[in-house]
């Protein structure tokens, strides 16, 4: 899965980045920084099975997490800029803005589950890593950082969009 959806980010990059004219349309720039999250994604989960709380599961879960979230900000922008333009409002500092958001939210959001170390794998078969419940970590813990490092995010992004 991950090799098939690295292929195809980088026929998406390379079509950016060899054919000039489309980068002057007006959301290929964003269109590009979704690509570049879905192929590290990817890549994190094409780096297969991890033993389980080693440093290798523990970077995927986070590679894996953020680059899905920020991927996730990234079409919400998208979508949040075809409505700014429809309805003609102002778009200053449109682009700051939104790296700050885009790339600062799902960072501090996957750094959080480490504080409770709750990155791993859910059970010995599983095929990759993300947030797990550990012996050590707290009880509430897989609950409450599964809600607050994707899925509620996600649940945004579609009342959003």
């Amino acid at each position: 899965v991950g090799s098939l959806s690295m292929a195809s980010c980088m026929v998406v990059l390379s079509t950016f980045f060899i054919f000039k004219d489309i980068r002057k349309l007006t959301y290929m720039e964003l269109v590009m920084y979704v690509t570049v999250n879905d192929l590290i994604a990817s890549a994190g989960f094409a780096m297969g099975s991890n033993d389980n709380f080693t440093f290798q599961c523990i970077f995927q879960a986070f590679v894996t997490n953020f680059n899905y979230l920020s991927s996730l900000f990234w079409t919400t922008a998208i979508a949040y800029k075809v409505w700014l333009s429809i309805h003609q409002l102002p778009q200053s500092n449109y682009y700051r803005r939104t790296h700050a958001v885009c790339w600062g939210i799902p960072l501090i959001v996957t750094l959080l589950p480490l504080t409770t170390n709750m990155y791993g794998k859910s059970d010995d078969d599983s095929p990759w890593c993300f947030i797990t419940d550990r012996s050590d970590s707290p009880e509430w813990g897989i609950l409450v950082w599964d809600l607050c490092s994707f899925y509620i995010w996600v649940w945004i992004s579609i009342i959003l969009n």
